[in-house]
């Protein structure tokens, strides 16, 4: 199995991808390797990799239901994954933001960078890397989900 390094290139753009938008704002340390607008296609990809992941996922442990109860499924798995990618993030230190937004963060910049990341993962084709940062600190990746309780909000 390979390990957990992804080259030079995609270490580069993953340091681009531990930015917050309010960060680039007020520093702009970064302003000329990346902007807001990068930003929020790298968070879209990286939602759309995790979605990937997380049916891929789910087809390997249940047969097709009906397809309420597929969603409601994704939508429990998919908030469980965004709050525990984000913790990651937090935890790590990883998330690079502006002053005022680091006096109150909401959690949703934590999930939102931890997008970005996945997003640099997908774009770059590390997508077993990414697989495996998300099983890595979500270990529901590979069971169904044990509670039938409605989807943690984000904020």
């Amino acid at each position: 199995m390979r390990g957990w390094d992804a080259g030079p290139e995609v270490t580069a753009w993953l340091g681009l991808a531990a930015e917050h938008r309010s960060h680039l704002y007020e520093s702009h340390h970064h302003a000329d390797q990346v902007t807001p607008h990068v930003l929020g296609l790298l968070d879209r990809l990286g939602g759309t990799a995790l979605d990937v992941i997380l049916v891929d996922a789910y087809t390997r442990w249940t047969n097709p239901r009906k397809s309420a109860e597929q969603s409601s499924e994704h939508a429990r798995r998919r908030a469980a994954a965004d709050l525990a990618l984000g913790a990651w993030a937090t935890k790590q230190g990883l998330v690079r933001m502006g002053a005022g937004e680091a006096q109150h963060p909401a959690r949703s910049v934590f999930e939102g960078v931890a997008r970005q990341i996945l997003g640099v993962l997908s774009l770059c084709g590390e997508n077993e890397i990414a697989r495996r940062l998300v099983a890595s600190v979500w270990p529901d990746l590979d069971r169904p989900s044990e509670t039938r309780a409605e989807p943690v909000a984000l904020a």
